[in-house]
Protein backbone atom coordinates (compact mmCIF):
# COMPACT_ATOMS: atom_id res chain seq x y z
CA UNK A 1 0.00 0.00 0.00
CA UNK A 2 0.98 3.57 -0.53
CA UNK A 3 2.10 5.42 2.71
CA UNK A 4 -0.66 7.75 4.25
CA UNK A 5 1.39 11.09 3.68
CA UNK A 6 2.15 10.02 0.29
CA UNK A 7 -1.20 9.67 -0.83
CA UNK A 8 -1.56 13.28 -2.11
CA UNK A 9 1.73 12.96 -4.40
CA UNK A 10 -0.30 10.27 -5.88
CA UNK A 11 -3.87 11.12 -5.93
CA UNK A 12 -3.65 14.48 -6.90
CA UNK A 13 -2.09 13.77 -10.32
CA UNK A 14 -4.00 11.35 -10.94
CA UNK A 15 -7.17 13.00 -10.54
CA UNK A 16 -5.85 16.18 -12.44
CA UNK A 17 -5.12 14.09 -15.50
CA UNK A 18 -8.99 12.47 -15.14
CA UNK A 19 -10.18 16.49 -14.87
CA UNK A 20 -7.72 17.75 -17.86
CA UNK A 21 -9.21 14.56 -20.19
CA UNK A 22 -12.56 15.24 -19.32
CA UNK A 23 -12.21 18.21 -21.11
CA UNK A 24 -11.06 17.20 -24.45
CA UNK A 25 -13.68 16.33 -25.66
CA UNK A 26 -15.44 19.24 -25.45
CA UNK A 27 -11.90 21.25 -26.52
CA UNK A 28 -12.08 19.34 -29.77
CA UNK A 29 -15.82 19.85 -30.81
CA UNK A 30 -15.39 23.61 -29.89
CA UNK A 31 -12.34 23.77 -32.95
CA UNK A 32 -13.86 21.70 -35.26
CA UNK A 33 -17.18 24.18 -34.75
CA UNK A 34 -14.77 27.13 -35.03
CA UNK A 35 -12.98 25.59 -38.31
CA UNK A 36 -16.47 24.45 -39.69
CA UNK A 37 -18.18 28.45 -39.16
CA UNK A 38 -14.89 29.91 -41.06
CA UNK A 39 -15.94 27.59 -44.20
CA UNK A 40 -19.09 29.05 -44.64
Amino acid sequence: MIPQEKVDEYLLPIVGGIIVLSFVPSIIHIVKERRADKKD
